[in-house]
């Protein structure tokens, strides 16, 4: 049985959010994108995994569309899941600001490992990426999961841009009272360097500011004291900010607004046509340069030994089941018709799904176990992989230059 190679499993429990963050697949210049809302009940969560569940050694509650905090009966899930495997780890990620406090207790006690999506230590600049979120709030609960907090793995995640680097220091003071274990900084995926401007939109679509990825004289500064490897104590990192804080109290700029990028003219989502596999030269000429591959879908704890099967699996909010969260948000973008220009990988990835029946990848009214039995996901990807020839999509996302640079990193 194919199913029993599962160990691990990324799922999205809800599809609802209350932030409108400036590159998120749920938004198209801040207003809502045209996708299918569903909010699982631990009826779902039995049924879908019914036949696997007590072996699961690992569960991400993620979400490229919503935050799983959101879901009405987080607890009751992760308690589920406790119950089926209590050695099984389970993780949570979260912008903090939404959901019951006593929720976060809860998964505190539980020993629900919880990352923490927090760009700023105080409403002003936590909302200049995560927009609508309250910091008061995310404190709040915070304060609630730390209160029993029996995890040992939770992490504060802070992504950094030129607008939010002035808040590192106060963030960290703020992690080290509350006793969180894993500080570190993110750089933004989806920027690349030609758009130094990131619009941002409020609720109802109207341009507020601008963000840009930290500039490049700073970034050597922030790898050397927030790598996660030299594991560095919240006292040097506190003594490293304080020695540059004049350059990281550098006012809140929003910039010009690019005229291709005004408020009456947002940024555009052209359709594409979703059989032409055509690549540009930039990607032909990446894809040329990879001499390794990594697959973190077919196997989880080695990710380029690809004769033995240790599956991490990804299930979508609206019940399809993807090698993992990248192509599941892939395919959502193409559904929603969000992508401009020319995308050849992606109608790459498309057409191995539409070659076979769409609904052979879907939990809707049957079990994940049944699922990956009838070997849907061995014939569309990982036969592919093994033989060395996977679709150009994996190929740019998870394709290593050099022996251990991403492709993907390099766009």
């Amino acid at each position: 049985m194919k199913s029993d190679n599962l160990v691990a499993i990324d799922l999205e429990v809800s599809s609802s959010c209350n932030a409108v963050c400036p590159v998120c697949i749920r938004r198209q210049s801040g207003e809502l994108a045209d996708f299918e809302q569903q909010m699982r009940t631990l009826d779902d969560v039995k049924r879908i995994f019914n036949g696997v569940a007590k072996q699961i050694q690992h569960i991400q509650l993620c979400g490229n569309y919503g935050d799983p905090m959101t879901c009405a009966e987080i607890l009751p899930i992760c308690e589920w899941f406790k119950k089926q495997n209590p050695y099984m780890s389970i993780r949570i990620s979260t912008n903090g600001g939404i959901g019951k406090p006593d929720h976060y207790r809860q998964l505190g006690k539980l020993g629900v490992e919880l990352i923490f999506g927090v760009d700023g230590a105080s409403n002003e600049i936590l909302e200049l990426h995560r927009v609508n979120v309250r910091y008061d709030r995310v404190l709040r609960n915070m304060k609630e999961y730390y209160s029993e907090n029996t995890s040992v793995h939770d992490e504060w995640q802070y992504i950094v841009f030129d607008e939010n680097k002035c808040d590192l220091l106060n963030a960290v003071k703020q992690a080290k009272q509350l006793g969180v274990h894993t500080f570190y900084i993110r750089y933004p995926n989806g920027f690349n360097e030609s758009d130094r401007n990131i619009p941002v939109y409020n609720f109802g679509g109207k341009f507020t500011h601008f963000l840009t990825p930290v500039t490049d004289e700073f970034k050597p500064w922030l790898d050397q004291h927030f790598n996660l490897k030299q594991q560095h104590t919240y006292d040097h990192l506190v003594k490293a900010l304080e020695e540059v804080k004049t350059v990281y109290n550098e006012k809140i700029h929003t910039g010009d607004i690019p005229s291709k990028y005004t408020p009456d003219n947002p940024i555009p989502y052209d359709g594409i046509t979703l059989f032409d596999t055509t690549l540009d030269e930039h990607m032909i000429d990446h894809i040329s340069k990879v001499d390794s591959q990594e697959c973190y879908s077919l196997n989880w704890h080695e990710h380029t030994n690809f004769k033995n099967e240790i599956l991490n699996v990804f299930v979508s909010h609206d019940n399809y089941v993807y090698p993992c969260c990248m192509v599941g948000s892939a395919v959502s973008r193409a559904k929603q018709n969000d992508y401009d220009g020319q995308q050849g990988h992606i109608n790459d990835l498309l057409n191995v799904i539409t070659e076979n029946n769409y609904d052979d990848f879907s939990v809707s009214n049957k079990s994940l176990k049944s699922v990956l039995d009838s070997g849907i996901l061995h014939k569309t990807y990982y036969e592919h992989m093994k033989a060395g020839d996977p679709n150009s999509y994996c190929k740019l996302t998870c394709g290593k230059c050099t022996g251990s640079r991403s492709i993907y990193q390099m766009f």
